[in-house]
Formats: C-alpha cells, sequence, structure tokens
C-alpha cells in the first residue's frame, strides 16, 4: 500500500528548530502520521532515534528510562544507520527499569537491543528466529557496537 501526502504536509515548517523541520518532511513520521508503523529504508534508524529523545518519560517512575539509556541507544542507533543503507523501524521501544529495549522483527528473525540505565552495565544485542510468535536459539552480544548492529541488521533483513 502507498500512502499519499497531501502537499501542506510535505511542505509544514516549524520555525522553532530544524531539527523539527527535518522530522515532519521525513518519510518515517509521514507514515506513522497515516497510521503505518513500519518503515525500511536509510532513515528508520534515525527516525527510531528521534523518537526515543522525544519520548516522554514512563509514568511508572520504577521504569522511566534514564538519561545514560537514551543517549547509548540513540548513539547505536545513528551509527548503525550510517553503517548500513538499510534498515527498519523497530516493532516496540519500550522503559523496562529505568533501560530501554527496542525490538525489530521482519522476516521470521528478531533483533532486541538493551539500552542500561546505569553507566556500568553493558548494552546487549539478542539476534533471534521467531518461530510460532517464539524465539528459537537466540544469541546475545555483549557490549554491541554500531557495525555489529548494522551486521545483525542486514541478516535480518538480506540473509535466509
Amino acid at each position: 500500500m502507498i500512502t499519499a501526502l497531501p502537499t501542506s504536509a510535505a511542505f509544514e515548517v516549524n520555525e522553532t528548530s530544524a531539527y523539527s523541520s527535518a522530522r515532519k518532511l521525513s518519510v518515517c513520521h509521514a507514515m506513522q502520521q497515516n497510521g503505518l508503523s513500519m518503515t525500511i529504508g536509510p532513515g528508520a534508524l534515525f527516525c527510531t532515534a528521534a523518537m526515543i529523545r522525544e519520548m516522554a518519560p514512563d509514568q511508572n517512575a520504577d521504569d522511566a528510562a534514564t538519561d545514560h539509556a537514551r543517549e547509548v541507544a540513540t548513539r547505536l542507533l545513528e551509527g548503525c544507520a550510517i553503517a548500513t543503507p538499510c534498515s527498519i523501524s523497530a516493532i516496540s521501544i519500550d522503559q523496562f527499569e529505568h533501560d530501554i529495549l527496542i525490538r525489530w522483527q521482519l522476516n521470521g528473525k528478531g533483533l532486541i537491543l538493551t539500552c542500561p540505565g546505569e553507566p556500568q552495565v553493558e548494552p546487549s544485542l539478542y539476534r533471534e528466529r521467531v518461530e510460532n510468535n517464539r524465539a528459537v536459539n537466540p544469541e546475545m552480544l555483549r557490549n554491541p557496537t554500531s557495525q555489529d548492529m548494522a551486521r545483525s541488521m542486514t541478516w535480518m533483513l538480506f540473509s535466509e
């Protein structure tokens, strides 16, 4: 399904910041405004990083993500977006016990990135096959780099 944007929406400008203007012009944002939840393309991870920056704290104070968790998540996502030409938007972004958990799923495969709320804890990246809505043979990579994420994103999108 292809969604056309109204001309006025494509050229709406917010004078308060160039960042807001760029976000309003993004295909990812426009698709989300039209009820589409998945974006595949070079800007998908930048959009996910922007969503994390702007995400309101969880209403449960015990779950609200820390600034450290947000920084780790956006650094890894933006680095991955630069390292790989194609990526997919996350299917969920959750705050849990001050951490951020980001999940992607496509082609019977899934990725889960955990970004810790505390600096002494390393992030983790889980790769898994998904069968009957259950994870099969998950693999965990401790302290992943943006390049590790890019390889995992490529695995999810293109390999068998």
